[in-house]
């Protein structure tokens, strides 16, 4: 796990079990002015989130990753951290596939424009439908 960081800036940790994904998003938040955790994995993720004093700002993770898919992982989230804001991408399916998900779904490929403004809105508004992409 690596983090970029700005200091005082509303962290979000990213889950990816695609490198190229993890870096890609995480350049993308950084220049934006989040401070930025990376885990590679949903047991990376609780990890790391078991070291906090007090939840993320948000968390963007992942859907389908071994051997805790994203929808189990936000789950645990919540069931720890309560109403911490959640986004879910996927470059299989729709978020109907996945069932009733505890936050907003992006598909993939997104291009950085989408994902600033999912993650700005999940920061307004954690119980906000994202806009198709």
């Amino acid at each position: 796990m690596t983090a970029s960081q700005s200091p005082s800036a509303p962290m979000v940790l990213i889950v990816d079990d695609e490198p190229e994904v993890l870096g890609l998003m995480e350049r993308i938040l950084v220049e934006a002015g989040y401070t930025v955790h990376l885990a590679s994995d949903a047991i990376a993720a609780l990890e790391f989130l078991s070291t906090l004093s007090a939840p993320p700002s948000a968390v963007v993770t992942d859907l389908r990753m071994d051997p805790i898919d994203g929808a189990s992982l936000g789950q645990m989230i919540h069931a720890r951290w309560g109403d911490v804001p959640l986004l879910f991408i996927s470059g299989f399916g729709s978020a109907s596939q996945y069932g009733d998900l505890p936050g907003p779904f992006l598909p993939k490929p997104f291009d950085a424009g989408h994902l600033l403004d999912a993650v700005g809105r999940l920061m307004l508004d954690p119980h906000a439908p994202q806009a198709p992409s």
